[in-house]
């Protein structure tokens, strides 16, 4: 009888640790694609030309307009200094930046 209650109590136990674990595991997706050379980031289209707020993971954000869209990544130019730089639609995807629309 022992041996029973031991087990249902082993089996009790690892159905709760399995539902803790994939709670835990499931990371923010967002919903970031490129169809026909525009960006679609959160319901919202994006295109070339476009100012935007980008946000990154860490807090810091900044002003910048969309320079070019291809076909895994976009080039963003900063309005502050003139530099390029690049985010891939992946890490859009996983959350380290966010788009935000910015007034003209």
């Amino acid at each position: 009888m022992e041996d029973i209650k031991a087990l249902n109590k082993a089996c009790n136990n690892k159905i709760a640790f399995d539902n803790q674990s994939d709670s835990d595991s499931s990371p923010n997706v967002f919903d970031a694609r490129i169809e026909d050379g525009k960006l679609n980031y959160d319901k919202k289209w994006f295109h070339r030309g476009q100012p935007v707020l980008i946000k990154s993971k860490d807090g810091s954000e900044f002003n910048a307009v969309l320079a070019s869209i291809g076909n895994s990544e976009i080039w963003l130019k900063k309005t502050t200094d003139n530099s390029k730089f690049r985010i891939f639609l992946s890490n859009l995807q996983k959350g380290k930046f966010t788009l935000q629309r910015r007034a003209s």
